[in-house]
């Protein structure tokens, strides 16, 4: 299973390279900065869900199409926080797999 798909990973990387000049130099910096920007984007899907019950009709169902789009901005991020730290697919794949087979371990433990 390829938890990242390599093309798709790929394209993100030259997205990268091509906006680099806006982003810190400062590895710190420039994770901080990725951080938020992945924190936006899932607050964006948050109030797809009109979450607030006193200000919002939750009977209304979510916009599946807005909500698809937020998702994948969501995960461009993501995937941005795992380029500037050069996690390539491979990498990222095999650190899934170890910590999956732990939550699959604690939910055996669990008799879950």
């Amino acid at each position: 299973m390829m938890v990242v798909p390599t093309d798709v990973y790929l394209e993100q990387v030259k997205i990268q390279v091509r906006t680099k000049g806006r982003y810190p130099t400062d590895k710190h910096e420039d994770h901080k900065d990725r951080c938020l920007q992945l924190a936006a984007e899932v607050f964006e899907v948050l109030e797809l869900a009109e979450w607030k019950p006193h200000r919002h009709d939750r009977t209304k169902p979510i916009d599946r199409e807005k909500l698809k789009d937020e998702l994948v901005d969501v995960y461009k991020f993501w995937l941005n926080l795992l380029i500037i730290h050069g996690i390539g697919p491979q990498e990222f794949e095999d650190a899934y797999n170890k910590k999956h087979g732990i939550v699959l371990d604690r939910l055996r433990q669990e008799g879950l």
